[in-house]
């Protein structure tokens, strides 16, 4: 079976956790400047709370899908022997959004 080259939004999930990871540090040091400056504008971001529960939400989801996704994938589109799909296997399951882009990257992700 031929590989397929893996969709641009396929390579964005893989690394979501760390964008998420980055974007929420992002808007708490924002938050934190702009609480510093203003109690009113400090006001205001509380307006924020629930679109940012929201995104964490949506991240979750991501992620889990991304999760369930790459042992999919493992298993169908590797040419691994199956001693590697069970260590990668295992390795998913421990560290998972650490292992899952290394995979992607070295055994998923057509040159």
């Amino acid at each position: 079976m031929a590989q397929q080259k893996t969709h641009w939004l396929w390579d964005v999930a893989v690394l979501w956790p760390f964008i998420f990871i980055a974007s929420l540090m992002v808007f708490g040091l924002v938050g934190m400047a702009i609480a510093s400056m203003d109690s009113d504008a400090s006001a205001m971001l509380v307006v924020l709370i629930p679109f940012v529960f929201l995104y964490y939400i949506a991240s979750i989801v991501i992620m889990i899908v991304t999760y369930v996704y790459a042992i999919h994938r493992l298993y169908t589109r590797t040419t691994l022997s199956v001693d590697q799909k069970k260590t990668w296997l295992i390795l998913i399951m421990l560290f998972n959004f650490i292992t899952i882009p290394i995979l992607h990257f070295m055994h998923l992700r057509v040159k």
